[in-house]
């Protein structure tokens, strides 16, 4: 056997091997770190090539207070999304749950038509925070669902949103749902995700590199 072949036949051992110990059951192995330090998560096993939807409870966005003339700051779901949470920075969180139910009152000349002195929030799942200085960064906590489409390889990567919410990171609380399965993030991001897609022969494999 020649020298090339003999390098190419031993490599193809080596792959199947290490894909021998990729785990199958789950569908994370962790995560991913670019150069600027920014994380996205990982998930395997997915079907692929096609859309996988994943409920992922904890997603942020952040935004800034923009009440309206008689001091409301109406804070609307994304679409699809739901809000959880509302928080603040180096302030209480605001629960979704705990607000009561209340209309928005129309304002006029700087004047409710009825008093509102505390926070609350609509029927149509939106937050009114109350009295809030303009330009406060806010942070909405929702459960929202996104789509993800695996590679060949039945992988896929999630990238955390734009964020801008000082010393806070968009993972913390945060849940993944799909295929049957919850995933924490707090437990995805002990292991770093090394898996590289692979064409050997007519499949694509997932394998882990045996020198890092």
């Amino acid at each position: 056997m020649r020298k090339h072949s003999l390098v190419k036949f031993l490599k193809n051992i080596s792959l199947a091997l290490v894909i021998a110990i990729v785990p199958q059951s789950a569908i994370a192995n962790g995560f991913t770190q670019n150069a600027a330090g920014v994380k996205s998560f990982v998930f395997v096993n997915l079907p692929a090539s096609v859309p996988t939807s994943m409920r992922i409870v904890g997603w942020p966005r952040d935004i800034v207070a923009r009440p309206n003339a008689c001091g409301l700051t109406v804070i609307a779901p994304s679409t699809g999304a739901t809000i959880s949470e509302i928080t603040f920075p180096a302030a209480s969180s605001v629960e979704f749950a705990s607000l009561p139910v209340q209309t928005i009152p129309t304002c006029s000349a700087g004047v409710l038509a009825e008093p509102r002195t505390a926070n609350f929030r609509t029927a149509t799942g939106s937050v009114v925070l109350v009295s809030q200085s303009a330009g406060l960064p806010i942070r909405v906590i929702q459960e929202i669902t996104r789509t993800l489409k695996a590679n060949a390889c039945g992988m896929a990567r999630l990238a955390p949103p734009r964020q801008t919410f000082p010393n806070g990171w968009w993972f913390e609380g945060s849940s993944f749902v799909a295929a049957g399965q919850t995933l924490f993030a707090d437990d995805l991001l002990g292991i770093q995700e090394k898996s590289i897609c692979r064409k050997v022969g007519n499949q694509f494999l997932r394998y882990i590199p045996l020198v890092p």
